[in-house]
């Protein structure tokens, strides 16, 4: 039995039967949204998105779903004729009512399994306000995971369904003063008490970030800081590992839907240096590997969005906006074998 930290070991009953075939593993790219990324981009530019990620061997990206419309289709097809698997993100939203957003993760299910998506997210990064677009809600979210897994099984049963990816913030306990963010192991004890076990889900979604400005990749790859979301992963006590064993999860994968670290370079001073991003992705992934519950590790991102001397979403990706790779392409080429 579980005892750490008061969480005690869910009944036998409340583990889960497996509804589908176990999905393996992949390395890829989180696309993003907006200026700068796929949602952008015209074909020519997408596809040189698409074919420069499958040639370091990339086989997933990540793509927003905010609805099932026509430029959405088009940058499937794209990304599936340059040979990447798609993982769809189901956009959430903490106005949205379970019942509403079930049927949206109905539609979209039913639109894009025929056409060859496999995986479904259920949202993006609930325990920020930011992504959420209203405080952090545990409860409501668990209710909101419970509705839309149900509607995905009943359209698309052989589907692998993730739980929305959760952000770092702080150590086990930490709650921002005015409720805008919570410490993700925080939110899904939470999620999980609100009834979390029941939904059909096949992983967590995990954003193990842990860097800092002329951080190490050591650093970002600590097992022994207690504010580290990679350390949380499963050597913090709780950790994300041991809520799941306590909830009749053990059986299931962390998916890390996003991980990375952006650069100091073009003017930005708050980044990691280029060298140091390079030794993240060959470190890193060589770890995730090694962990019996990897699942995908998605990096965010492949390209810089631009080169703002004051935007850190300018600089994660593994290349520049020109194209030119950074150390850390021909890295995470290496790391994952392609």
């Amino acid at each position: 039995m579980l005892i750490a930290a008061g969480i005690a070991a869910a009944p036998a009953s409340s583990a889960r039967t497996a509804t589908t075939p176990s999905v393996g593993p992949e390395y890829g790219f989180s696309a993003g949204a907006g200026p700068g990324t796929v949602t952008t981009f015209g074909r020519n530019t997408l596809d040189r998105y698409f074919g420069s990620a499958r040639s370091v061997g990339a086989t997933l990206v990540r793509l927003d779903a905010r609805r099932a419309d026509r430029a959405l289709a088009f940058r499937v097809a794209r990304a599936q004729a340059a040979g990447l698997h798609v993982a769809l993100i189901i956009s959430l939203t903490g106005t949205r009512t379970p019942r509403a957003y079930a049927s949206s993760c109905r539609t979209i299910a039913a639109v894009y399994r025929p056409r060859g998506v496999l995986r479904f997210e259920m949202g993006n990064e609930p325990n920020l306000r930011t992504t959420f677009h209203a405080k952090p809600a545990p409860k409501l979210w668990g209710a909101q995971q419970l509705a839309c897994a149900r509607a995905i099984r009943l359209v698309a049963r052989d589907a692998h369904i993730v739980t929305g990816g959760l952000a770092p913030y702080g150590r086990y306990g930490s709650v921002a003063l005015d409720g805008s963010a919570m410490n993700p192991l925080t939110f899904l004890q939470r999620a999980y008490r609100a009834g979390l076990r029941k939904a059909p889900i096949d992983a967590i979604g995990w954003h193990p970030y842990s860097f800092r400005a002329n951080g190490t990749a050591a650093d970002m790859l600590s097992t022994v800081d207690p504010a580290s979301a990679w350390a949380q992963l499963a050597w913090t006590t709780p950790s994300l590992r041991s809520l799941m064993a306590a909830n009749g999860d053990a059986g299931l994968r962390v998916d890390a839907t996003e991980w990375g670290a952006p650069t100091n370079s073009g003017g930005f001073a708050d980044g990691v240096t280029e060298d140091e991003q390079a030794r993240l992705m060959t470190t890193g992934i060589a770890a995730w590997k090694t962990y019996p519950w990897h699942g995908d590790l998605l990096v965010y991102s492949w390209l810089d969005r631009g080169s703002s001397s004051s935007s850190r979403e300018d600089h994660f990706g593994l290349l520049r906006p020109d194209f030119s790779p950074k150390p850390a392409a021909g890295a995470f080429k290496g790391a994952v074998g392609g």
